[in-house]
């Protein structure tokens, strides 16, 4: 029967003519970098938040969970900008 040379024809699409999309390993990487990145600065940005908003309310010296949350950011800063990004 021929049906078996068929059904192997619609099994073996030409990567020139499929329609469906292609990942290499460079566009994994990629999505990952830009993930990275992206997470890494949003992390920044809500740690300077937290830092300007607790030195301007002077919630600080309040209570200690405030002291360490302050500190805990700050701290996380601190690290990203003296530790190199890669």
């Amino acid at each position: 029967m021929e049906v078996n040379t068929t059904v192997e024809s619609w099994s073996n699409t030409s990567d020139k003519n499929s329609s469906s999309p292609s990942f290499d390993r460079k566009d994994y990487v990629y999505l990952f970098e830009v993930a990275y990145y992206g997470l890494l600065s949003c992390g920044a940005i809500l740690n300077i938040m937290v830092v300007f908003v607790m030195v301007r309310s002077g919630k600080i010296r309040q209570n200690i969970s405030s002291f360490l949350i302050f500190h805990l950011s700050f701290t996380h800063l601190l690290f990203h900008l003296t530790v190199p990004i890669f």
